[in-house]
C-alpha cells in the first residue's frame, strides 16, 4: 500500500468513526433532523481542517507567496481581462472577483489594494458587490463606467426598480465623491423611462443622462482625467429641448469644474472651445450623430474658434472630429498653418469643403496616422488641391511610405450605400499603433492601414447620381501600349463617383512619388463595379519601379481583367515594363472558370506567359478562395511561376490541386514584417467602454 492510499484510508476511517452512531433514523423524523445537524457540524469542521491543510500546502507554491504589490498589479490586469458580469454558458460570471476566493494570501492582497476596487460598473452594482467595492476603495481614485445602451434594451433587461437603484448608487458616487473620480464614462439613451401607476396611468421618469449630469455641477473634479459622455441616437422627436438643457450642464462642468482633463469624448454634446485655451487635453473626440431621420441633432461649431483652440493646444496627441463645421471664410486658405508636433492620430469626417479646409492648415507629427473622410463630393470638387495638400504633408514631414491601397466600394451603414473611393498610403514597415476602426458600421475598411503611420483619404460621392454625368470614364494612356483592353469602364451605377474614379484618383495621386512603393492592394465590392481600369493601373505600375507585391481583393471579374492587362509588358521590348520588380501576386475571391465564357483566366494566363518570357515575375502566385472550374489553371501556372500556392477552394479533395502547394497559402504576401510593438506603445483605444 502506497503512502497516498494509507492517508486516504486513515482519514476515511476517522471520518466514519466520527460520524457513526445509532441506527439510521426514519427520514423526516425528529431524530433524523437532529442527526442532520450533527453531520453538518462535522462537515463544517472537516472543511475547516481541510482549509488549514490547503494553507500549508499553498505556502509551498510560489504564486501563493508572491509579494502583495506584485499580486496587486496582476489582479489589476485580470480585472480588465475578466470583468464582472461577462456571460459564460448563459450565466453572468463574477469574473475577476473569484481571485479573492483562491487563498487567504491572495484575498488579503486584493482586499488591501484599494485601487483594485475603484472601477465601478453597472455589472458591479447588479452583482450585489457595490457596497463592498465602495468600502474597500476608500479614498482611492474611482473610475465610473455606466453603459446602459438604448432605451429598449434597458426596459427589457432591468425593471424600473432596478433602474432606480442603479441611478441612486451612481448618483451617490458622483455627488459625494466627485473629487475622487478619475474617469467618468456614461453611455445612455436620452429617452425618459416609462412605468404604469397602480391606477394604470403612464408615468415618465428622467433618463439616465437627465438624472446624473446635473449632479456634476458645483463640485470640483480635480482628479478627473478622462471624460466620455455618449448620448445614444434617439428617435424621440422631442429631444432638442432636453439636449439643450443637458448640453448646458456639460458645458458648465467643462468650463468650471474639470481643470485637469486629458481625454475627452463627447457625442451629442457641444465642446466649449473658448474655455480650454492652453488646457491639458491630449486626446479629443467629438461626434454628433444624435437622433434619427428628420429629428437628427447636428452640432455646428464656429470655424475660427476651432482654429484658435488648436493654435493654443500644441500638446494635442489625438484629434477626432465627426461634426458639422461651418463653411470657412473666404480667406481661410491664407490662415497661417497650425503646428501640432505631438499629434499622432488625426481623424476628420464631414463635409468635403470644410473638413478639407481644416486639414490643409494642420501640421502633425511625422509618424501620424491622418484620416480625412470627405462627404458630398461631386465632380466640381477641387481634386488637385487634395493632391497638393497630400504632397505637401508628405514633403514637409519627410514622410516615407511603401504601401498604396485603393478601394472602390459602397460604405455600409450610415452612408446609405453611397459609392466611395478610398486611398490608403502608409509605411507598412513600421507597425506603431493598435488597430483602430475608422467606420463604426463598416469596421474592416481601412483597418489594415490603421497600424501604420500614413494617410487614409475617403471621397464619398453625393447621393445625386447625376452629379457625375460629365467626365471621362477612363484616363489617357500611352497609345503604344497595344496590350491594353480598349473596352471602356461601364459602372453598374453609371453616374456615380465611380464613373470618374480613375481620373479623380489619378489627379489626387499625380504628385505622389510612386517609386517608393513596395506594395499595392486593390479592392472592390460586388455591388458597384470596378473603376480600376487597365489604363489607370498602367499609369501607376509604370511609375512603381520598386513595386514587389500586388494584392487583388477581387469580388468583381473586371479587376482581374484590368490588372492582368495592366501588368502585361509592352509589345515594344525596349520600353520599360510595368512593375519590373514584382515578386508576389496575391489574388483573393477570383473566379477562373472558362466554362462560363468569362475571359479572366485566359487574359490572366497570357499576362503570366508574357511576363515569364521577359523574366519579370512574379516569383510567387498566391490564390485564396479562388474558384478554378474544371480547368487545371493553378497547375498550369506552376510552369510559369516559381511557386504557386492555392488553398484548393471549391475542391472536395486537396489532392485535386495536383502539384501546387496548399500548405502555405495563408502566409504573409510580404517579407517586410513589422517588429513587435514595444510594451509601452501597446494601449487600448482610450475611449473604449
Amino acid at each position: 500500500m502506497d503512502e497516498h492510499d494509507s492517508s486516504r484510508d486513515f482519514w476515511t476511517r476517522m471520518a466514519l468513526d466520527r460520524t457513526s452512531g445509532a441506527p439510521r433514523p426514519a427520514v423526516g423524523s425528529v431524530e433524523a433532523s437532529a442527526r442532520i445537524d450533527v453531520l453538518d457540524d462535522e462537515i463544517a469542521a472537516i472543511a475547516y481542517a481541510l482549509a488549514a491543510v490547503k494553507t500549508r500546502r499553498n505556502a509551498l507554491v510560489r504564486a501563493a507567496v508572491l509579494p502583495p504589490e506584485v499580486l496587486a498589479r496582476i489582479f489589476e490586469i485580470v480585472r480588465d481581462i475578466e470583468p464582472i458580469g461577462r456571460k459564460s454558458e448563459g450565466y453572468k460570471s463574477l469574473g475577476w472577483y473569484r481571485i479573492t476566493r483562491i487563498c487567504g494570501h491572495w484575498r488579503r492582497a486584493a482586499v488591501q489594494h484599494a485601487t483594485l476596487w475603484g472601477k465601478l460598473t453597472l455589472e458591479v452594482q447588479q452583482s450585489g458587490l457595490w457596497e463592498a467595492f465602495r468600502t474597500r476603495a476608500g479614498n482611492a481614485p474611482v473610475d465610473i463606467y455606466l453603459s446602459l445602451g438604448h432605451y429598449e434594451q434597458i426596459q427589457e433587461s432591468l425593471t424600473l426598480e432596478a433602474i432606480s437603484r442603479t441611478m441612486t448608487a451612481f448618483g451617490e458616487v458622483i455627488s459625494h465623491s466627485t473629487s475622487l473620480v478619475r474617469s467618468l464614462t456614461i453611455e445612455a439613451d436620452t429617452t425618459p423611462f416609462e412605468s404604469r401607476s397602480e391606477e394604470g396611468r403612464l408615468e415618465m421618469h428622467p433618463s439616465a443622462l437627465e438624472a446624473l449630469l446635473p449632479l456634476l455641477l458645483h463640485k470640483p473634479a480635480d482628479r478627473l482625467k478622462r471624460l466620455v459622455l455618449l448620448a445614444l441616437p434617439s428617435f424621440d422627436g422631442n429631444i432638442d429641448a432636453q439636449m439643450n438643457t443637458l448640453s448646458a450642464h456639460v458645458s458648465s462642468f467643462l468650463k468650471q469644474y474639470a481643470p485637469s482633463l486629458e481625454n475627452v469624448m463627447l457625442q451629442g454634446f457641444p465642446f466649449p472651445w473658448d474655455a480650454y485655451s492652453k488646457s491639458h487635453i491630449r486626446r479629443l473626440k467629438l461626434a454628433q450623430n444624435i437622433g434619427g431621420g428628420a429629428n437628427g441633432r447636428y452640432l455646428k461649431y464656429n470655424f475660427p474658434s476651432i482654429l484658435e483652440y488648436l493654435r493654443e493646444s500644441p500638446q494635442l496627441e489625438e484629434l477626432d472630429l465627426e461634426v458639422s463645421l461651418p463653411f470657412p471664410h473666404a480667406t481661410a486658405n491664407e490662415e497661417p498653418t497650425i503646428a501640432l508636433p505631438r499629434m499622432k492620430y488625426l481623424r476628420l469626417v464631414g463635409a468635403s469643403d470644410t473638413h478639407f479646409a481644416l486639414w490643409r492648415l494642420l501640421r502633425v507629427h511625422t509618424d501620424a496616422r491622418s484620416i480625412v473622410v470627405l462627404h458630398e463630393v461631386d465632380n466640381m470638387f477641387d481634386f488637385p488641391s487634395i493632391s497638393h495638400c497630400l504632397t505637401e504633408h508628405i514633403h514637409r514631414n519627410e514622410f516615407d511610405y511603401d504601401t498604396l491601397q485603393l478601394s472602390a466600394l459602397s460604405l455600409r451603414g450610415g452612408y446609405e450605400g453611397t459609392p466611395s473611393l478610398i486611398i490608403d498610403l502608409f509605411d507598412k514597415s513600421r507597425k506603431l499603433y493598435r488597430p483602430r476602426v475608422i467606420y463604426s458600421q463598416d469596421r474592416f475598411v481601412g483597418l489594415e492601414g490603421s497600424h501604420h503611420p500614413g494617410f487614409h483619404i475617403a471621397l464619398i460621392g453625393v447621393s445625386d447620381h447625376n452629379a457625375f454625368d460629365a467626365g471621362a470614364s477612363d484616363v489617357e494612356s500611352d497609345l503604344t501600349d497595344t496590350n491594353l483592353d480598349p473596352a471602356p469602364f461601364h459602372p453598374r451605377r453609371p453616374r456615380t463617383i465611380f464613373r470618374c474614379g480613375p481620373s479623380i484618383v489619378k489627379e489626387v495621386l499625380s504628385s505622389v512619388e510612386m517609386s517608393h512603393l513596395r506594395s499595392l492592394k486593390l479592392s472592390t465590392r460586388l455591388d458597384m463595379g470596378c473603376p480600376w481600369t487597365a489604363r489607370f493601373l498602367r499609369s501607376i505600375l509604370k511609375r512603381a519601379t520598386a513595386l514587389e507585391h500586388i494584392r487583388l481583393d477581387v469580388s468583381m471579374r473586371d479587376l482581374i481583367v484590368s490588372a492582368a492587362n495592366a501588368l502585361k509588358p509592352n509589345a515594344d521590348a525596349s520600353r520599360p515594363p510595368p512593375a519590373p520588380a514584382l515578386r508576389t501576386l496575391y489574388v483573393e475571391n477570383a473566379v477562373f472558370d472558362w466554362n462560363g465564357g468569362e475571359p479572366q483566366p485566359v487574359i490572366f494566363n497570357e499576362m503570366l506567359e508574357q511576363r515569364s518570357q521577359r523574366h519579370l515575375g512574379p516569383r510567387k502566385l498566391k490564390l485564396r478562395r479562388c474558384k478554378m472550374g474544371n480547368e487545371p489553371w493553378a497547375t498550369q501556372w506552376r510552369a510559369l511561376v516559381e511557386k504557386v500556392i492555392w488553398d484548393g477552394y471549391g475542391t472536395d479533395v486537396v489532392g485535386q490541386v495536383g502539384d501546387v502547394e496548399t500548405s502555405d497559402w495563408a502566409a504573409s504576401d510580404e517579407e517586410n514584417v513589422s517588429p513587435m510593438l514595444p510594451e509601452e506603445d501597446v494601449e487600448d483605444d482610450w475611449w473604449s467602454l
